[in-house]
């Protein structure tokens, strides 16, 4: 045996080099941009919402972060993530 590391960046560590290779591309094909749980204020993932344009931002978070709310194609989803997430489920009927 040996350490499980889920597959995920911990504060602190380097994104993976796939992340630097595709990030512009992956944010010019977006139609949609879902932000939650997060401050955006550690990089360079905080660029990520303001390299889109013309496409809904979502933010589902407990208080404001960045930009969102400063587009009229933006909406914000404010209060228990859990919560809010399980109402957008429903309402899709997932």
């Amino acid at each position: 045996g040996g350490l499980v590391k889920p597959d995920i960046v911990f504060f602190g560590e380097s994104l993976p080099e796939g992340f630097f290779r595709h990030y512009r591309e992956d944010t010019d094909a977006a139609d949609l941009m879902l932000i939650m749980g997060t401050s955006l204020y550690v990089g360079p993932v905080n660029m990520l919402p303001d390299m889109v344009s013309g496409v809904p931002r979502i933010l589902i978070n407990r208080e404001r972060a960045g930009s969102i709310g400063s587009r009229k194609e933006d909406v914000m989803l404010l209060g228990d993530i859990e919560a809010e997430a399980k109402a957008i489920m429903k309402a899709l009927d997932w």
